[in-house]
């Protein structure tokens, strides 16, 4: 469309453009087709200089000084909306939402933080008071089982490692052969490739080892191997126990009789329980009555150890640990065996912990035992006198343990200057001559 001659103000050309935004393109303004189209006026827009001169603006500035009433309800209109926009609510202020799950997470791990170090807290505290009352009430057994003269160790038993030197006297002349000797030594060195073989006639039925295990253990079981044939394997046996070396005292522990021959797998033997350092084996019954083969023999406990607060080898009554000898001694070498271990002779002034330890006695060995008292005498003959003084050097008052009748070496004039609890009076105190070899007790205090 070619563009008309007429002239056209900035104004005419604004209100035409306006028109044709507006207007459809099929209804013409004025009925016809004689207005510019919206490109023309465009192109028209561009070809209208800017800025205008200043001296140009004269007119401008004079319409805005008296400004028409059309003007003035545009501009007041314009107005109300900027007045309308700026009046109305604004939004709260707003952080980003990143920063506020960066704040929410804080927050939370704070608070979970504080909650878990509360927990713990609290958690720590309350295992420490229940260590602290555990280890109260450990205590207080342990007080309470020294008070009753009760065992309160739990010791580990275990299967003991056998040891060659325990065999010291044995049956039979040992089968020789090539250099090797089938001794009593080959049933304790843990070796199941050798084995005992005592030669001796046919059914003798007492072929047997003595043990000593160097010291008091505690002894619930035993194990044999045999050879596993069916004519020197072991069917029957014995076991017997002793405190004392010089001379044995044998007590029966166990007999067993149906030890199974041919093989030679480990086998058990148990239901008994013994407190000693010497032991006797002996093979009562072969498979053919022949001389046993024996591959090994072991022993299943623990050594005897301390109780409570005692150290190992004494036994804890009252409020001292004591040790009782598996060997006789005089008084005076007594007194120097328990001296040099750091104790004394047993001191024992209460006739609870004096029937406890008679009890004791009486379930391990029977023999009389020295105790640490003794009497310091003066004058001679019908008229020597004397008082009883224990090993702290206290002297003997209040509570005492004589057998009726005794002590009996003052009234009679006699020598009898040291004190035994006698197995003949059953574990009461007698008098006694101090060169006498006896059995003692030694005593400690608790560690």
């Amino acid at each position: 469309m070619t563009m008309t001659s007429k002239s056209l103000s900035r104004k005419d050309i604004m209100d035409e453009y306006y028109n044709l935004t507006t207007l459809s393109p099929e209804t013409p303004e004025n009925g016809d087709y004689t207005a510019l189209n919206k490109d023309e006026i465009q192109d028209e827009l561009y070809e209208i200089p800017e800025p205008m001169p200043t001296d140009d603006r004269t007119e401008g500035a004079d319409l805005l000084a008296d400004p028409s009433e059309d003007d003035l309800e545009k501009y007041e209109g314009a107005s109300q909306e900027v007045i309308a926009m700026y009046e109305s609510p604004q939004p709260p202020f707003t952080l980003p939402w990143k920063i506020c799950v960066i704040i929410f997470i804080l927050i939370n791990v704070g608070v979970v933080g504080f909650l878990v170090y509360h927990v713990i807290t609290i958690g720590q505290e309350a295992n420490v008071q229940s260590y602290r009352v555990s280890l109260l009430q450990h205590k207080m057994e342990n007080l309470v089982k020294n008070l009753l003269g009760v065992e309160n160790v739990k010791r580990k038993e275990n299967w003991l490692e056998s040891d060659p030197s325990w065999a010291v006297l044995a049956s039979g002349t040992p089968h020789a052969v090539d250099g090797v000797t089938f001794d009593a030594d080959k049933a304790l060195d843990g070796d199941v490739t050798t084995y005992w073989d005592p030669s001796d006639e046919r059914y003798s039925n007492d072929w047997y080892i003595i043990l000593d295990l160097k010291s008091i253990h505690d002894i619930s079981k035993i194990a044999l191997t045999n050879f596993g044939d069916t004519v020197h394997d072991v069917t029957d046996f014995t076991l017997q126990a002793s405190l004392t070396s010089s001379p044995y005292e044998w007590r029966d522990v166990v007999a067993v009789s149906d030890v199974q021959a041919g093989t030679n797998r480990s086998q058990v033997f148990g239901e008994f329980t013994v407190t000693s350092r010497y032991f006797k084996f002996t093979v009562t019954a072969t498979q053919q009555g022949w001389q046993p083969w024996l591959r090994e023999i072991r022993f299943f406990g623990a050594k005897t150890a301390g109780e409570g607060n005692c150290e190992a080898g004494y036994k804890s009554f009252g409020k001292g640990c004591f040790r009782f000898s598996v060997n006789q001694l005089s008084f005076e070498d007594a007194r120097k065996v328990c001296r040099d271990d750091g104790g004394h002779l047993a001191i024992v002034k209460d006739p609870n912990n004096h029937a406890r330890i008679a009890d004791y006695i009486r379930s391990t060995t029977n023999g009389s035992h020295w105790i640490g008292l003794q009497l310091e005498s003066f004058g001679a003959g019908a008229d020597r006198r004397g008082v009883f003084f224990w090993e702290d050097g206290t002297l003997l008052t209040g509570w005492k343990g004589w057998h009726e009748g005794e002590p009996s070496s003052i009234a009679e004039g006699g020598s009898e200057d040291c004190v035994e609890m006698a197995d003949f009076h059953d574990y009461e105190w007698n008098d006694k001559p101090c060169s006498y070899a006896l059995y003692y007790i030694c005593q400690t205090d608790n560690i």
